[in-house]
C-alpha cells in the first residue's frame, strides 16, 4: 500500500511541475508578446522620428532659402519693404515651427527611454517569475525525494 501511495505522490508531483512549468511558459508567452508589441511601439515611434527629421531638414532648407530671398528683397523699393515682413513673420514661424519639432523628437527619444525601460523590467519580471517557480519545483522535489527516504 505505501508503494502505492509514493507513487501517487510521484505522480501528483510530475503533475504539479508540469502545472507550474506550463502556467510560467503561458507567462512567459504572454510578456514576450508584450514585449515584442512594445518593440513594434519603438520601431514606428523611431519612423516618425526619422519622418520629423527629414521634415526638419526640410523646413531648415526652407527657411534657408527665404533668408537668401530676405536678402534680395531688402534691395527693393519700400513696397518691398512690407513683403520683407511678410517673409521674416514667415521664418518666425517657421522657427517656431522646428522648435516643436525638436521638442517633439526629444519627448520621442524619452518616450523610448521609457518603453525601453518598461520592457527591460518586464523581462525582469519573467526572469525572476521562472526563477522562483523553478525554485520552488525544485525545492518541493528535494522535500518529497527526503520525505520518501
Amino acid at each position: 500500500m505505501s508503494i502505492v501511495l509514493a507513487r501517487f505522490y510521484k505522480v501528483i508531483l510530475v503533475l504539479l511541475i508540469i502545472g507550474f512549468i506550463t502556467v510560467y511558459s503561458l507567462t512567459l508567452i504572454y510578456y514576450t508578446n508584450e514585449i515584442n508589441e512594445r518593440d513594434r511601439e519603438i520601431i514606428s515611434l523611431k519612423n516618425r522620428v526619422r519622418e520629423l527629421e527629414s521634415t526638419q531638414i526640410m523646413l531648415t532648407d526652407e527657411v534657408r532659402n527665404l533668408k537668401m530671398k530676405i536678402d534680395e528683397l531688402s534691395n527693393y523699393t519700400a513696397n518691398l519693404e512690407s513683403m520683407n515682413k511678410i517673409l521674416e513673420n514667415r521664418i518666425m514661424d517657421l522657427n517656431r515651427n522646428i522648435s516643436l519639432l525638436n521638442s517633439r523628437i526629444r519627448q520621442l527619444e524619452r518616450d523610448n527611454e521609457i518603453l525601453r525601460g518598461e520592457r527591460e523590467n518586464l523581462l525582469n519580471i519573467v526572469n525572476l517569475r521562472v526563477i522562483k517557480a523553478l525554485d520552488q519545483s525544485y525545492s518541493q522535489i528535494t522535500l518529497k525525494r527526503n520525505e520518501n527516504t
